[in-house]
């Protein structure tokens, strides 16, 4: 609480070096959170992950790539919902032979959505996933195409 927010008569607060490191704690928590994004699950929800997306705008199309190593194509899932496109995946936990001395690789679910910048035509939408690398194909409507306008001379 800053010192303007405390009524007259009441004593300063005490300075808390603890509280101090688990502010920044806290703080550098977010901020990763906020660059990669969740990587803990919660009670089995999915992971919330900073996928790498690329996603590239053509003259007939956006194309979006995502990076999903480890998910087979059974347990991968692509809806689009207004604007926004939304992958669900499950990351399955390989079956292992002997100690496993180190893990380091996240299973579990994963999501990401993404808003697409305009509009496209739901009914030709393709996705393929290859080599851990999904595309998904776009096509933008045709009212989102540029048309061409001649102009004429009087």
């Amino acid at each position: 609480m800053a010192q303007s927010d405390r009524g007259p008569g009441t004593p300063p607060e005490r300075w808390d070096p603890l509280r101090e490191i688990e502010d920044a704690y806290d703080w550098m928590g977010k901020l990763f959170r906020d660059v990669v994004g969740e990587l803990a699950t919660d009670g089995g929800s999915p992971v919330e992950v900073g996928l790498p997306l690329d996603l590239v705008e053509t003259e007939d199309a956006y194309i979006a790539e995502l990076d999903l190593p480890g998910i087979k194509q059974d347990d991968l899932e692509v809806e689009l919902i207004g604007d926004e496109i939304l992958v669900r995946g499950e990351v399955r936990p390989r079956e292992w032979t002997g100690v496993v001395r180190q893990q380091g690789r996240p299973t579990g679910s994963v999501e990401h959505r993404f808003t697409v910048p305009g509009r496209i035509d739901p009914d030709r939408i393709e996705a393929e996933l290859s080599d851990g690398v999904l595309t998904i194909q776009l096509p933008k409507a045709d009212s989102a195409k540029p048309k061409r306008i001649d102009v004429k001379v009087r």
